[in-house]
């Protein structure tokens, strides 16, 4: 699995400024012309706190990016989750795995993920000259920018494996950055997760009660993710307990329909939508009533892997029928349209917290504890927990329960039949004819390759 990239030139100074436009002010020192954003700083608190903002944006700012429905709709694809019904060459592409270097969707994302870290960049850049600030606001805003970043690249090394490693702002260094070794990366994302962990609050206070920023909980999240799949598992238990033992801030919903409630006591981390006229990318790829669906509908092995009386299949899925066709759909985000205070797009979530925890406490022998933490999940589901006694069989339930509580979320189950080895068994059975076992990683845009000599293909493209 190889692995090299480079940012273009819109990760040049222009593209900063025109990144910030209309979100933050900052304030040249007198630069000389080939001044960088290490020389600039930001004017004052509320241009320091909008640059960090504008980042969320971004994250919602249109339907399929990479946070808003992208990996949700794409990962579905790629994994055995949705069969693709309509004729869009993207959807088809990921489905069918002949995704093409010059797909747009896959340079899109690309470009998404490495302007959000070189956004992250610059605010760390800036707040180290930010003299105006209060020590506080200035570690705040550290902690989410590094947040960022980690997540950031725990999202390109699972889309595209190794990748450039780029922790400034200086173009001369970033333009011909080679890819760097997946550990290396990997220790980044932990450091970085580890500092937001330490630098933000404890609560929700400093943000009006409201989710849709993070605070350490959110870091502490994405390590307890980041030590699952580096497969730390004494490191994914204290950082999923950490959260879950957070009981004052976060239990699950009592029913799987109110799990993607704004500020629901679920929610780790929301995304607030901000495009006119939709709510969330996901909804907006997957909810409809007639017709043949526009990109897919559940695969009938997952949807009859739900039992009977599985409230999540009764909340999350509905089934209609078209031209003699049954299809089943996807209803975890219920509302396509614009419905402030109703759902917010939810990037972690509690359940899953609960699922990590059981699968390094099964790794690390503890039996008891592992079927107790599965029993939260399932007791949710109006389900019951059988008495598992072997580790192997532990494990096993795990991975189906995530199968039916993660199912088109942020492009879990994609990752997780990677990183598991299952990704060759369950798919080369599926798609026959389609599969291939280089297609666990998507290719490097051709336009990143062709801007940087020093980016190479991944294998099978």
């Amino acid at each position: 699995m190889s692995l090299r990239n480079i940012l273009s030139p819109v990760f040049y100074i222009p593209g900063l400024l025109l990144m910030f436009t209309g979100c933050t002010k900052f304030i040249e020192l007198d630069p000389p012309p080939t001044a960088l954003v290490n020389e600039t700083v930001f004017l004052d608190s509320s241009s320091a706190n909008a640059a960090v903002l504008g980042m969320y944006t971004r994250m919602m700012q249109s339907n399929f990016s990479v946070f808003n429905g992208g990996l949700a709709l794409y990962g579905s694809l790629l994994s055995d989750e949705i069969k693709a019904t309509g004729n869009q060459t993207n959807t088809r592409e990921f489905y069918n795995h002949a995704v093409l270097p010059a797909n747009t969707q896959v340079r899109n994302m690309w470009l998404e993920l490495y302007q959000q870290i070189y956004q992250a960049n610059a605010i760390l850049e800036g707040l180290e000259n930010a003299v105006t600030l209060s020590p506080a606001l200035q570690q705040r805003l550290k902690g989410e920018a590094c947040l960022m970043r980690s997540l950031c690249y725990f999202q390109l090394v699972q889309l595209f494996g190794p990748v450039p490693l780029v922790r400034v702002t200086d173009y001369r260094l970033n333009r011909l950055a080679e890819r760097a070794d997946t550990v290396r990366i990997y220790d980044q994302m932990v450091e970085d997760a580890t500092r937001a962990a330490t630098y933000l609050p404890d609560n929700f206070a400093v943000y009006q009660g409201q989710r849709t920023r993070p605070n350490k909980y959110a870091a502490k999240a994405l390590l307890a993710q980041l030590y699952l799949y580096g497969k730390d598992w004494s490191g994914a238990f204290a950082a999923a307990s950490e959260v879950i033992d957070a009981s004052s801030l976060f239990n699950l919903a009592a029913n799987p329909a109110n799990a993607f409630a704004l500020n629901g006591p679920e929610a780790i981390w929301q995304l607030q939508p901000v495009l006119t006229g939709n709510n969330t990318g996901v909804a907006l790829a997957f909810v409809q009533s007639a017709n043949v669906p526009v990109y897919g509908s559940l695969q009938p092995g997952l949807w009859n892997l739900f039992e009977e009386d599985d409230l999540r299949r009764v909340n999350w899925t509905y089934t209609y029928s078209f031209n003699g066709n049954t299809y089943h759909i996807p209803y975890k985000y219920k509302f396509r349209l614009q419905s402030a205070g109703i759902e917010y797009l939810s990037l972690f979530r509690l359940a899953e917290i609960f699922l990590i925890r059981a699968e390094a406490l099964a790794h690390l022998g503890d039996l008891e504890g592992s079927h107790g933490d599965l029993s939260h999940i399932r007791t949710r589901a109006g389900l019951s927990t059988p008495e598992i006694t072997d580790i192997d069989a532990m494990l096993a339930a795990i991975a189906r329960e995530r199968q039916l509580e993660l199912f088109t979320e942020n492009g879990y189950r994609w990752m997780d039949l990677k990183r598991t080895g299952q990704a060759n068994t369950v798919l080369q059975g599926l798609k026959p004819g389609a599969w291939k076992t280089t297609a666990v990683l998507l290719p490097i845009p051709i336009t990143e390759i062709n801007n940087n000599p020093k980016l190479y293909q991944n294998e099978g493209y």
